[in-house]
């Protein structure tokens, strides 16, 4: 079955783009250094480089809504796809005490199985997203001696693939089952330090993904979902 080989590519592919953009982030850093007084990223990124750099992993659960496949799952007798995990490496730079830099690499798979159809459509629906966006986060100074409540936005590319196999009912609709597209997210959280170097968050985050499945109709498959998670990071 593809589904297995599929979440390995993933996952392999997820690990080297975050370590590419880890090293893409301290050739910056260090051109930032020596580069004045403009930084690459004007005033955004100051000359000295980030003060505080975190890695860390993030487990949530996160439900597209794919309410286009809706009517086409109803006649196979089967549901849209639910929520799943979604699991995600990340790092981050802070700069000043209210502003960080978020990157992120997320990974995000579920298998629904068809549970009543035709001998020809008897398959499941195996459905896959990585992702990789970077986002700005903001600690209101005046709430954090009470609630270390933190919020941002950001954008990144979405990579979606759809495996439906032999069912003709998707295919028709959805002739593109593979599709990489930018897309945006706004998050809300708090984070707290565990110990030294150890700090956990809780967050939500909600991303924008339209995909277009079917340029000819200029067909779109929304994949708008809100991920609730948990993350660890340590300073590095």
């Amino acid at each position: 079955m593809k589904y297995s080989s599929g979440r390995k590519t993933g996952l392999l592919i997820l690990a080297i783009s975050f370590i590419f953009l880890l090293q893409s982030y301290s050739c910056i850093a260090e051109v930032t250094q020596v580069k004045s007084p403009y930084s690459l990223l004007g005033n955004l990124l100051p000359e000295q480089g980030p003060k505080e750099s975190y890695m860390g992993i993030r487990l949530g659960s996160y439900k597209p809504d794919l309410h286009q496949l809706d009517a086409i799952l109803k006649e196979l007798n089967t549901p849209v796809p639910g929520a799943d995990t979604m699991f995600t490496i990340f790092a981050s730079f802070k700069n000043r005490p209210q502003t960080e830099y978020l990157l992120e690499a997320g990974y995000w798979e579920n298998e629904t199985s068809v549970m009543s159809a035709t001998p020809e459509d008897s398959e499941d629906i195996n459905t896959s997203i990585i992702s990789i966006s970077l986002s700005v986060l903001y600690y209101p100074g005046i709430l954090q001696e009470y609630l270390p409540l933190y919020f941002g936005a950001g954008a990144g590319i979405y990579k979606m693939d759809i495996d439906y196999g032999t069912i003709e009912a998707i295919k028709t609709s959805m002739p593109d089952d593979r599709k990489t597209e930018l897309g945006g997210n706004v998050v809300i959280g708090i984070k707290r330090v565990i110990r030294d170097q150890l700090l956990l968050d809780i967050r939500i985050n909600h991303i924008f993904k339209n995909f277009t499945v079917n340029e000819k109709n200029n067909g779109k498959l929304s994949f708008d979902g809100t991920d609730l998670s948990i993350g660890a990071s340590i300073k590095f």
